[in-house]
C-alpha cells in the first residue's frame, strides 16, 4: 500500500503536469485540478502514460461521466422538482423534462422572456446566472443559438447547481456551460448529460419544441390574420397554405394560397392567391391574382394583374389589365384583349 506522503508526491506530479500541458487553457487547468482534488478516486479513470498527447477532451470524457456528489460529497441531494413554476406558464413558456436522475431538475424554456427568468432564482436554482442565452441585455444569442442554430437549451437544477445544457440541431450533441458561463465543455456531478437526456424518446419532443421557439420568435406573431387559417414551419420557413393575412409584415417563407388583405411583403415565393392591397418590396410571384397595391421589386412568373402602381422588377409572363408601370423589365405579357406583349405597358 502507498504511503500517505507517496500518494501527495503523485498527486503533486500529476498537478504540475496538468499546469505545464499546453494542450490546456489557465480554465481548463484550474478546472481539472479542481475536479480531481475532490474526486482523487477518479485518477484511476485516466490513462496518464499519454501525458505528452493529451488533451482536455480525455478529461471532459471522465468529468461529465464520472459519479461523485458536488464538492466531494459523495451523497447528493434528491431533487423536488415542481411541474408548476412561478410566473410561468408550463407548455406555453416552458416544457418539464422528465429525467431519471433523481438529484437533478430539467427545464427547456421556449421563448426568451422565459429565458431571462431561468437565468435568476426567481423561477429555480441557487442564483442569478449570466447565461447569454438569457441575456437582459438582449436577444442576441438567443436568437443566435436557438432560432438560427436550432439549439435546445435545457436548464439543468440541483445539487445546490445550475447549468445550461444546449443540445444541438441533431440531437446527437450536447455542449455544457457551466455557472459563469465559461467553456461549452464543463461537466455535471452525478449527471450523464448524453445518458439523462439524448434517447430517441426525446427526439420527438425537441423537434416539436425547436418548431415551437421558431413560431415564437416569428413574425407572424405581429401580423393580424383570420381565425380560420392553416400555416406550418418547415424548419425556419413558414408555409401559409390557406386563410386571411389581414395586415402585418411577411418577411420570408412560402405562400401556396389565401388572401392577403394588406401589409408590407418582405421576400420568399407567392404560389397562388389573390392579393387585394399593400406593398411587395422583394421576392418571387410564380401565380395569383393582384388587385392592387405597389410593387417595388422582384420578379413576376405568371397571374393576372388588374391594378396598382409597378415601380421597378421583372415581369416574365401574364395579363396586365391595367395600372401604372414606372420602370423595370418586360420580358413578354399579354394585355386585356388577349394580344401578346413584348414591350412594358407604358408603350401600348
Amino acid at each position: 500500500m502507498k504511503s500517505f506522503k507517496a500518494h501527495i508526491l503523485l498527486t503533486e506530479a500529476k498537478d504540475r503536469f496538468i499546469k505545464k500541458n499546453r494542450n490546456f487553457s489557465d480554465e481548463q487547468k484550474d478546472e481539472i485540478i479542481k475536479f480531481f482534488s475532490q474526486n482523487r478516486q477518479a485518477e484511476g479513470d485516466v490513462d496518464w502514460n499519454r501525458s505528452a498527447k493529451m488533451t482536455y477532451d480525455d478529461f471532459f470524457e471522465v468529468m461529465s461521466r464520472y459519479k461523485s456528489g458536488r464538492k466531494g460529497n459523495n451523497k447528493s441531494t434528491k431533487m423536488k422538482c415542481p411541474s408548476n413554476l412561478k410566473g410561468l406558464k408550463k407548455g406555453e413558456d416552458y416544457v418539464h423534462l422528465k429525467i431519471n436522475n433523481p438529484n437533478y431538475c430539467t427545464y427547456i424554456p421556449l421563448h426568451y422572456e422565459a429565458a431571462k427568468l431561468f437565468n435568476t432564482e426567481r423561477v429555480i436554482g441557487t442564483s442569478s446566472r449570466p447565461w447569454c442565452i438569457g441575456d437582459s441585455r438582449t436577444d442576441n444569442e438567443w436568437i443566435n443559438h436557438c432560432v438560427n442554430k436550432e439549439e435546445i437549451p435545457v436548464y439543468v437544477v440541483g445539487n445546490d447547481g445550475k447549468w445550461v445544457v444546449m443540445i444541438q440541431s441533431n440531437n446527437d450533441k450536447v455542449e455544457i456551460w457551466d455557472e459563469n458561463n465559461r467553456s461549452p465543455r464543463g461537466y455535471i456531478p452525478d449527471f450523464d448529460p448524453y445518458k439523462e437526456l439524448l434517447d430517441s424518446k426525446k427526439n420527438k419532443l425537441y423537434n416539436e419544441v425547436r418548431n415551437t421557439i421558431i413560431q415564437n420568435y416569428s413574425f407572424i406573431k405581429n401580423a393580424e390574420i383570420s381565425k380560420d387559417v392553416e400555416y406550418y414551419y418547415k424548419g425556419k420557413d413558414l408555409v401559409w397554405v390557406s386563410g386571411t393575412w389581414i395586415s402585418g409584415t411577411w418577411e420570408d417563407g412560402n405562400w401556396k394560397d389565401g388572401a392577403w388583405r394588406s401589409g408590407d411583403w418582405q421576400g420568399g415565393v407567392w404560389e397562388k392567391g389573390i392579393w387585394e392591397d399593400g406593398y411587395w418590396h422583394n421576392g418571387y410571384w410564380k401565380s395569383g391574382t393582384w388587385y392592387n397595391g405597389i410593387w417595388y421589386r422582384g420578379t413576376w412568373k405568371d397571374g393576372i394583374w388588374y391594378n396598382g402602381e409597378w415601380k421597378s422588377g421583372i415581369w416574365e409572363g401574364g395579363t396586365w389589365l391595367g395600372g401604372e408601370w414606372k420602370s423595370g423589365t418586360w420580358i413578354t405579357g399579354y394585355d386585356k384583349d388577349g394580344n401578346v406583349r413584348t414591350t412594358p405597358p407604358n408603350t401600348w
